[in-house]
């Protein structure tokens, strides 16, 4: 709980109000630090690097692909589009942070490839 405090107060001090938008993209951090193993506070920096800079970068979707996340791939399957048309959106700064925090938390788990013992 600690460190959701504290990825609020950065989400504040972005400029984001406390309500349904900061609530959606606390737990979206959640599901994807669950998912990826990794700690609240390392996932929430991402997504608080993506809220102040107002849009997804690429060093960003770089940053959750090293832990796990092809969170182009989740875009583009939520957006209905191609992952290829994802990055390019990316690279022109045309992917929010509303539109990554609303996205990533729908169904993470199918992204996740399944692992059979060898």
């Amino acid at each position: 709980l600690d460190e959701a405090a504290v990825v609020a107060a950065q989400f504040g001090a972005t400029g984001m109000r406390a309500g349904d938008e900061m609530t959606a993209a606390l737990r979206g951090i959640s599901g994807v630090a669950a998912m990826t193993g990794s700690s609240y506070s390392d996932i929430g920096n991402i997504f608080s690097t993506v809220a102040g800079n107002g849009r997804l970068m690429g060093s960003e979707l770089l940053r959750l692909s090293s832990r796990g996340v092809n969170a182009a791939a989740i875009l583009a399957k939520s957006m209905g589009v191609t992952e290829a048309e994802v990055r390019k959106m990316t690279s022109k700064g045309q992917i929010s942070f509303e539109m990554l925090s609303v996205n990533m938390p729908l169904e993470p788990t199918r992204h996740i490839p399944v692992r059979y013992p060898t």
